[in-house]
């Protein structure tokens, strides 16, 4: 036994560093290791060197009676004189250690342990993972221990075998490494490749790398990838432009952190706001003046198998360097509520064993049952109103743009400051990508569509084609668009400098509704007026919305409307009948439901402060309550002569091979169509003369008609194509 008996602790009084103190836990570790060596040597065929290749007798007797193995131990002086003098070293240490730390010599292992309230067993757990990666010597003395040279790792069983005397205290300590436990979920101990899963008792055991350095005292790097470690705190620019009233706010929660002294900053703060750059820079101001670091994690967009280690790894580096902790994305209106759930399901968890600051941020209050060991906090991050916004454009661009293209921003863009200065900066870059010192009107435009939220997959980002040039409408109907144009422009204006947004609790938004028949501009005018405008424009996807199951479509809805709550996106709803309709009288559950369906969208729109446009071919299936909520209604006409003989000539573009006998002007008069049909027809024949003679030509024109009328169930005949009807040839 002697090659393990590494002498006992010197005769100072205290630790004079952690190095010295790591040195004499693995010292303890090693008799502990030459205890349970020396009892398996005094066991039946101990002696034998094949022992690990085949199961004797003996080893069956051992493992159906192994009270007696430990009376054998208890009964034997040498053994008993070991496990003595184990005991005595374990005090010595606790003994320097106490001295070590009042005279604030940092010993790690104690600390790690102190922090996230380790038990003696969870303690000694760590340090037998830790010498594993410290010594290589140890994987030869683990695989002797596991009678298999193959199995050289930590496991829970070998654990449980070197810290535990008898069954009745395996099975009480086997709690230990179940997945809820501080040492697996908190993932200190890891289990390579097991998932959330629990490990087995014979399962390889890993240290977490952040904790192995920080027991080392080397330093500690992030244990997981995605987290963010805010060291320099530099996001303090946007002090300047927050509200004075929340500078306030966040000095005095900055000085009450400061004022706790190390080790007693517990508490929890809520951010709740839109979303962007402003509740983490709020967070990175705080921690900056209490002089805090911060580790921050954003769960919207993580895998859902990575949220638990996420969360956990987050939690884990924070206490590790004393740390406050920023956790986003809980609420996105993008994840479902299953996922949802298991992201606040692992920060309650995180929160419970963490005694140091914690940030969360959302839309919606996140409060646990429990929090009576913190002093809770709650900082609302709001949109600030149009003056306010125009006063932060106007110091984030200066003198680069005149009064009117400022304006323009602050009304089209409900921003936070945070918002306006990353929108800046994005322009700035993409000037800079272009190679122009100069920032333009569309790079800010551009910069601030990047900052706003994206809706999800139930809606479809269009990108806008189209200016007032190309839609052909009556000049009263060209009036209307650009009327609501002006809507949305001065709206903040309007509503906030001018003072009538106080008059108004809901219905601040803009719903506008495009009847008229299929093909007569409707997508068009959206498309237009969000170009114009310079804003993002999003189709709804009804057939991702609508759900037979009851409350499907209504959770959809209250997802589309909470995305698009930060998008400073138009919203466009085609088809809007489907889910516009009247509603019914009720007769049976199905009745009750779409009714329910019907007056959840009005609620949804009476509350929206965004644009939404709808559209629609029969405006008469329109419920009447929606109706009476929309600001505008636009009918779009099929278009007379003149109108189609503009679109006719308007689809031909200027780079197109065109034949010199082609009468657009019969086309028009005899082809009573809509835009969208004219524009099959052109489309067609183009394709048609690709794949013929190269020109278009009036036969090529003739043959797509008839084709979109075959199409339409319609009749193409002599009446409609009059003297080119023999051009045809299909």
């Amino acid at each position: 036994m002697a090659e393990f008996q590494a002498g006992l602790i010197d005769s100072k009084g205290h630790y004079s560093s952690n190095e010295e103190h790591l040195l004499d836990e693995l010292k303890r570790l090693d008799l502990i290791i030459g205890l349970k060596v020396a009892s398996s040597r005094l066991r039946p065929g101990g002696e034998d060197p094949y022992k690990a290749l085949y199961i004797s007798d003996e080893d069956v007797c051992s493992l159906l009676d192994p009270v007696a193995g430990s009376r054998h131990q208890k009964d034997d002086p040498s053994l008993r004189a070991l496990a003595d003098e184990i005991a005595l070293m374990e005090e010595q240490i606790e003994e320097k250690s106490s001295r070590s730390l009042e005279r604030g010599i940092k010993l790690n292992l104690s600390r790690l342990a102190e922090t996230f309230r380790l038990s003696r067993f969870e303690r000694d757990a760590v340090l037998i993972c830790a010498a594993f990666e410290l010594d290589t010597r140890y994987e030869r003395l683990y695989a002797y221990l596991q009678d298999d040279l193959t199995r050289k790792y930590p496991s829970p069983g070998l654990i449980l075998n070197l810290l535990c005397d008898s069954p009745e205290d395996k099975v009480a300590f086997r709690k230990h490494f179940l997945s809820d436990s501080p040492l697996i979920a908190g993932r200190i101990l890891e289990v390579p490749g097991s998932g959330e899963q629990a490990p087995s008792m014979s399962s390889i055991l890993g240290l977490n790398e952040g904790v192995l350095k920080y027991i080392m005292d080397i330093g500690v790097a992030c244990s997981h990838h995605g987290l963010d470690l805010d060291q320099n705190l530099t996001s303090f620019g946007t002090e300047a432009l927050l509200p004075e009233d929340m500078k306030f706010r966040i000095n005095n929660l900055a000085n009450r952190i400061r004022s706790s002294g190390e080790g007693a900053v517990c508490f929890l703060c809520f951010l709740n706001g839109p979303r962007g750059p402003e509740r983490k820079q709020i967070a990175e101001l705080i921690c900056r003046k209490a002089g805090v670091g911060l580790i921050s994690a954003h769960l919207g967009l993580a895998p859902l198998e990575e949220i638990e280690s996420k969360v956990s790894s987050a939690f884990l580096d924070a206490g590790l360097r004393g740390f406050a902790v920023y956790i986003d994305g809980l609420d996105c209106p993008n994840i479902d509520e299953a996922r949802s759930q298991r992201s606040r399901s692992a920060v309650l968890r995180g929160l419970s064993d963490f005694d140091a600051g914690a940030f969360i941020a959302g839309q919606n209050s996140f409060e646990p049952e429990d929090i009576s060991h913190r002093s809770l906090f709650t900082l609302e991050v709001t949109v600030p109103d149009y003056q306010s916004r125009l006063q932060i454009w106007k110091k984030s661009l200066g003198d680069s743009f005149d009064e009117a293209e400022i304006s323009d921003l602050a009304n089209k863009f409900r921003f936070t400051p945070g918002q306006i200065r990353a929108s800046v900066g994005a322009a700035s870059n993409l000037a800079a990508l272009e190679g122009r010192e100069k920032t333009s009107l569309e790079d800010l435009y551009e910069g601030c569509r990047s900052q706003s939220g994206k809706l999800s997959s139930l809606a479809r980002r269009i990108k806008p084609r189209y200016a007032w040039g190309d839609i052909v409408l009556p000049l009263e109907k060209i009036r209307q668009l650009k009327d609501i144009q002006g809507h949305i422009k001065h709206r903040g204006r309007v509503y906030e400098e001018w003072g009538f947004g106080k008059r108004l609790s809901l219905g601040k938004g803009l719903n506008v509704l495009f009847s008229g028949p299929s093909g007569t501009g409707k997508t068009m005018a959206a498309e237009v007026m969000a170009s114009e405008l310079g804003l993002d424009l999003y189709k709804v996807d009804l057939s991702a919305v609508v759900s037979k199951y009851i409350g499907e479509t209504e959770k959809n809805l209250s997802r589309i409307f909470a995305e698009a709550e930060g998008s400073n996106a138009i919203l466009f709803f085609d088809e809007a009948d489907a889910i516009f309709g009247k509603r019914t009288e009720v007769r049976d559950s199905h009745d009750r439901y779409a009714n329910v369906e019907v007056s959840y969208l009005l609620q949804k729109m009476e509350e929206h402060e965004g644009v939404v446009i709808t559209a629609s071919n029969l405006k008469m299936n329109i419920d009447d309550a929606f109706l009476r909520r929309m600001q505008f209604t636009v009918d779009f006409p099929f278009p007379e002569e003149g109108e189609r003989l503009r679109i006719w000539r308007g689809m031909m573009p200027e780079a197109a091979p065109v034949a010199g006998d082609l009468d657009l002007e019969f086309l028009a008069r005899r082809l009573k169509v809509a835009g969208g049909n004219i524009r099959n027809i052109v489309v067609n024949a183009a394709f048609l003369a690709a794949e013929g003679s190269g020109i278009i030509t009036m036969a090529h024109l003739v043959n797509a008609a008839k084709r979109e009328f075959q199409k339409m169930g319609k009749v193409c005949g002599r009446d409609e194509l009059g003297k080119y009807y023999d051009h045809c040839n299909c």
